[in-house]
C-alpha cells in the first residue's frame, strides 16, 4: 500500500504542478481542531491534499522539518475526539470512537479529508478513531463489512467499538437452533427494520450482521 501511494503521489506531481507547493498551516493550539478543518475546507481540488504539509503553530518557536506535522496530526486525533467537539462518541468504555448520530455533516466530510491525509503521509491516527471508519470513506462497508456470509468481520468492526456486545453476538453463532429459541430473541431486536421471527441457525448471522451495521453505520445517520 505505501509503494502504491508513493507512486500515485509522484504521478500527482507531474500532472498537476501545484501538487507541488507545500501546503501551509498554521494552527493555534488552542484552537486546533478548528484551524485543521478551516484549512482542510480551503482545498478547492482534490489533488492538493497530496501537497506536504508545511506546519506552525502560532506563538511557539520551531521550524517543520517533519516533527511539527507529525505533532499536529497525533494532537488532532486526540482533540477531535472530545466530547466539546460534538463530533464523536464511544459506545462503551474503552472502546473506539463513531461518528455521533447529530454531528455536523460537513465537519464530519472535512474531519475524513483530514483523515484521507494522515493515511496518505502516514501519520497514525492512534487507537481513538474506530477502524469502521476507513471502511466507511474506502467504500468497502456494504461490499465487505456486512456480509451475511461473513458476519466475523463485521463482529470484529463491532468489537473495535463495543467489545461487549460483539462477543455477546459472536457466542449466538455458536448454538443450536434449541439454544436460539431460547433465547427468545427475534430478528427485530437487532435490527427492527426485520421481522419479527426467532433465531434460528438459518438466520442468525443475518440477525448479527444486520445489528453490527445498525449499530455501526445507520445508527450515525
Amino acid at each position: 500500500l505505501r509503494q502504491y501511494i508513493e507512486e500515485r503521489r509522484e504521478a500527482i506531481k507531474r500532472e498537476r504542478p501545484s501538487a507541488k507547493a507545500h501546503w501551509t498551516l498554521p494552527v493555534v493550539r488552542s484552537r486546533l481542531v478548528s484551524n485543521v478543518l478551516e484549512n482542510v475546507s480551503k482545498l478547492q481540488y482534490p489533488w492538493l491534499i497530496w501537497r506536504n504539509t508545511v506546519v506552525t503553530f502560532v506563538g511557539e518557536p520551531g521550524v517543520d522539518q517533519g516533527g511539527l506535522t507529525a505533532d499536529l496530526h497525533s494532537s488532532f486525533w486526540r482533540e477531535v475526539l472530545k466530547p466539546e467537539h460534538g463530533l464523536f462518541e464511544q459506545l462503551a468504555e474503552g472502546g473506539a470512537y463513531l461518528p455521533r448520530a447529530n454531528a455536523d455533516k460537513e465537519r464530519l466530510s472535512l474531519v475524513g479529508r483530514f483523515l484521507l491525509k494522515s493515511v496518505l503521509d502516514d501519520h497514525p491516527t492512534g487507537p481513538g478513531p474506530s477502524s469502521f471508519l476507513l471502511e466507511f470513506l474506502s467504500g468497502a462497508h456494504e461490499t465487505r463489512a456486512f456480509l451475511d456470509s461473513h458476519p466475523t468481520y463485521a463482529l470484529q468492526l463491532l468489537a473495535n467499538a463495543d467489545p461487549i456486545i460483539a462477543q455477546s453476538w459472536s457466542n449466538l453463532l455458536h448454538l443450536s437452533d434449541d439454544q436460539l429459541a431460547a433465547t427468545t430473541l427475534t430478528l427485530d431486536a437487532f435490527d427492527d427494520a426485520l421481522p419479527d421471527d426467532t433465531l434460528s441457525r438459518a438466520n442468525v448471522s443475518r440477525a448479527v450482521v444486520a445489528g453490527c451495521r445498525r449499530t455501526l453505520l445507520t445508527d450515525r445517520r
